[in-house]
């Protein structure tokens, strides 16, 4: 039976929206091949249920094989126009940094489909170098959105890899499932859900600092692209919004 709730498939690529049934039957990650995975890419995670979206990542910014910025902020809000979304992948390019123009979009007025449309077209040019053309590497770049519409959860998800759209990109409705993206993705299926799904605010926020300190930690003798502090942001469905760092409630 089709869903009659629907996503946007690649937010139309030729500048028309193509539409199907919605990703109830998706894994609870989204399937990113592991080998495709590039070395300079970070982790985050949304969660959501039919009563809050919960969304966070790391801070750091992979300079070099030994040389970080643990200060990167990658988790965001907008508390009047009730959003929350989180990035990984390519942060700078050509001295342009991305995650501020991306910041700049999602705080326009334009529609949240039209914003999404657009980064993933800005995103082409840096994450498609020449000098991989050649190569194995996957320049990445993953933008998740959390927004209740209509007191319906939904995130938007915005994928784009070597200069091309990924087939991920859509509107999800899935609840009660853990998206990530980046390094190490698999490891959101640590996410306790009992705790997530009692629905106690600080226990939730508690337990998915926890699951990103986690991957930090798990990442340290690995890629070491994972690092800094934990930022996390909780909506309710009415979009009151709450920010953490590191467990502890503060602005950003």
């Amino acid at each position: 039976m089709i869903s009659q709730n629907k996503y946007c498939n690649n937010f139309g690529k030729n500048g028309h929206y193509e539409y199907g049934t919605n990703l109830i039957n998706k894994p609870k990650i989204i399937p990113f091949d592991k080998a495709e995975r590039i070395k300079n890419m970070s982790f985050n995670c949304l969660y959501m249920t039919d009563d809050y979206i919960i969304i966070g990542s790391d801070s750091r910014e992979t300079l070099s094989s030994s040389f970080y910025n643990d200060s990167m902020q990658k988790t965001f809000i907008n508390k009047e126009q009730k959003l929350v979304w989180s990035m990984t992948g390519i942060c700078k390019y050509k001295n342009i940094d991305y995650i501020k123009l991306v910041n700049e979009v999602m705080n326009s007025q334009a529609e949240l489909r039209d914003k999404c449309i657009l980064i993933q077209h800005l995103l082409k040019y840096p994450t498609k170098d020449k000098s991989f053309s050649t190569s194995n590497i996957k320049i990445r770049f993953n933008l998740f959105v959390g927004v209740f519409e209509n007191k319906k959860p939904k995130f938007y998800s915005v994928e784009v890899i070597n200069g091309k759209c990924s087939d991920a990109n859509g509107i999800y409705d899935k609840i009660n499932y853990p998206f990530a993206s980046g390094v190490h993705f698999e490891q959101c299926n640590y996410l306790n859900l009992k705790i997530m799904d009692n629905k106690i605010k600080d226990d939730c926020v508690l337990e998915f600092t926890k699951l990103i300190s986690n991957v930090i930690e798990y990442d340290k003798d690995k890629t070491k692209t994972v690092g800094g502090d934990v930022y996390v942001a909780y909506m309710d469905r009415d979009g009151n919004i709450t920010t953490y760092i590191n467990g502890k409630e503060a602005e950003f």
